[in-house]
């Protein structure tokens, strides 16, 4: 019997939370590998909560890494003037093209897409 390592870098397609029924748009995410996760932390701010504890902010550097490498594709995303929105290579593009509140929420889909889920640690 061979063990097959888990990967979070396989892509998926991710509807948005923030879209409504009738919205098609659908964006092809893969989690990150371990250095782009290194680079997203290294990219982060580093504050202390009202505690004292450290944490970890995340700002457009972070951002720029995380969905320049784990957002691959979409479909279905139009720009504001309803005209297909060609899918750009340069992550700040990417960034700028999903506006304010899309950016945030991919972000965090790629975070979450990169870390493995129990049934895949067993495996």
């Amino acid at each position: 019997m061979s063990i097959t390592a888990a990967s979070p870098l396989v892509p998926n397609w991710y509807k948005p939370k923030s879209s409504g029924p009738e919205d098609t748009a659908r964006f092809r995410v893969r989690g990150l590998s371990t250095t782009e996760l290194l680079d997203v932390t290294a990219s982060a701010i580093t504050s202390e909560d009202e505690d004292g504890n450290p944490r970890l902010r995340y700002g457009s550097a972070s951002m720029c890494v995380a969905i320049g490498a784990g957002l691959v594709g979409w479909e279905g995303f139009n720009t504001a003037d309803g005209m297909p929105s060609e899918f750009p290579q340069n992550a700040k593009q990417k960034v700028n093209t999903l506006g304010p509140v899309l950016a945030p929420e991919i972000f965090w889909e790629i975070l979450g897409a990169s870390s493995l889920v129990e049934e895949q640690r067993k495996n």
